[in-house]
């Protein structure tokens, strides 16, 4: 899609295309990562032991009613404000490119063999690329956690 459909102010989005494939946005300026893949990782786990038997227990309502349009009423000046919104949005967008390599030569155990975290290893191969397109080295931020210690948190 075109991003248009994203609300980039939530911490959790789940995105199950027509296909079924899947992704999933989280936002963690308002949280701790931590909890945010601990959901994830429950989701893909319960999916997977039985994806059409997955429960999701007795505190949701079974009975949802059908949701409803909502109309919002705007004037001559929000409107015009949401188009040149979308405007640069699309600028933005327009001005991205994505590449996808899959690559099969090695993978995270094949780094963990070096004794090299993979984390490291991609953020490592990230600054070279950026330093070799840009002549220069990138600002870094690469978070920890503490949150295992007492009054932990996390950390950058």
């Amino acid at each position: 899609g075109d991003g248009a459909n994203r609300w980039f102010d939530k911490p959790l989005q789940f995105i199950v295309s027509e296909n079924g494939e899947a992704g999933f946005i989280g936002e963690h300026g308002i949280m701790d990562g931590t909890p945010t893949n601990a959901c994830v990782d429950w989701v893909l786990n319960t999916l997977a032991v039985s994806p059409a038997k997955a429960e999701v227990g007795p505190g949701v309502n079974q009975a949802l009613h059908a949701p409803e349009e909502i109309v919002f009423k705007t004037d001559s000046k929000s409107e015009e404000n949401v188009r040149k919104a979308a405007v640069a949005f699309k600028k933005l967008i327009d001005g991205q490119e994505l590449r996808v390599l899959d690559w099969k030569h090695f993978g995270k155990n094949g780094i963990k063999k070096l004794k090299v975290s993979p984390d490291a290893f991609c953020q490592m191969a990230i600054q070279l690329a950026y330093k070799r397109l840009n002549g220069k080295y990138g600002a870094t931020y690469e978070a920890c956690s503490t949150r295992g210690f007492l009054h932990g948190r996390t950390e950058t």
